[in-house]
């Protein structure tokens, strides 16, 4: 047990594959990606990143790629679930950690928790589209099942932005904060139901749950929980 202790150093964003045969663990401080058979509970791969403080995991919508924000390196690895190997690092800004594709596949949305940003990124070309700057400290990215919303958890304004992916203004087509909704304290893991009609966020200081209607982007209630909730499904 302590030898596993010292192996997984701070083992923090999981995905798993469609499927539910593999689990991809991003673990902070080993700078490392563990792929774990599901059925076996077993590792099969390990895929070390090469930069600091490899934190999340995020899945492409097609399930080929996973995303994995490194906090220290300012950037976001590429491994392609095919060869489970590293492809790329995209760079984006200070502290990266909320990180999502959008439905389409075209674009890949990074909360940078240093400067308080997103980056909407080229999913073809890596190139930078749109800099928005959100609350204080964003640490989560998750986009609606419809994809016309991206929600972003701001841990130190404690409210989340919401952001409409592609708001129509003057014939332009852009995204854009709508608005910063307050929440508890520490705002951090979002999830939407099946439907995509309400979303909860996690509130880690607060020891609660923020429940939103997304039609209103309203807080409609709170759900007592354990203490500092954070990862939520």
């Amino acid at each position: 047990m302590k030898r596993l202790r010292l192996f997984f150093n701070f083992p923090h964003g999981v995905g798993l594959t469609p499927d539910g045969k593999k689990l991809y663990l991003a673990s902070t401080y080993s700078e490392k990606v563990f792929i774990i058979n599901t059925g076996t509970d077993e590792i099969e791969n390990v895929i070390p990143t090469f930069q600091k403080l490899s934190h999340m995991i995020s899945f492409s919508p097609d399930d080929k790629t996973v995303y994995v924000p490194n906090i220290g390196s300012q950037n976001i690895t590429l491994i392609d679930t095919e060869t489970e190997k590293v492809t790329n690092h995209i760079p984006v800004g200070q502290g990266p950690e909320g990180v999502a594709v959008h439905p389409d596949g075209e674009h890949l949305y990074g909360a940078n928790q240093e400067e308080n940003t997103l980056y909407v990124i080229d999913t073809s070309t890596f190139n930078v589209l749109h800099r928005r700057r959100v609350g204080q400290v964003p640490v989560r990215l998750v986009f609606s099942p419809d994809g016309k919303y991206a929600f972003i958890a701001n841990r130190e304004s404690n409210d989340i932005s919401i952001i409409q992916t592609a708001q129509q203004i003057n014939g332009q087509v852009r995204p854009w904060e709508i608005k910063r909704l307050p929440v508890g304290v520490w705002a951090g893991g979002i999830v939407f139901n099946e439907s995509g009609s309400r979303a909860f966020v996690a509130n880690n200081k607060t020891n609660d749950i923020s429940a939103i209607n997304v039609d209103t982007l309203k807080e409609e209630s709170r759900i007592d929980v354990g203490i500092h909730p954070d990862g939520i499904a």
